[in-house]
């Protein structure tokens, strides 16, 4: 089964969604996952995000089990 990929396209670049998260510093990132209910990340989750100083490479490489 193939997984759909989201691309952007902004001037003559299009980017991968997972591009564009790469670029997002913590607070980018968190408001980006609030807006994702499919994530079904609680306040819980976001906290540790704020806490550890995720950013959007770092959580790309996340796990369930290390946000936990």
């Amino acid at each position: 089964m193939s997984e759909a990929v989201s691309t952007f396209t902004t001037g003559n670049v299009s980017l991968t969604l997972a591009d564009e998260i790469k670029k997002y510093k913590t607070d980018a990132l968190i408001k980006f996952l609030q807006r994702e209910e499919d994530l079904e990340l609680d306040d819980d989750n976001l906290k540790v995000i704020r806490e550890e100083k995720v950013n959007g490479r770092d959580f790309l490489k996340l796990t369930e089990e290390k946000l936990e």
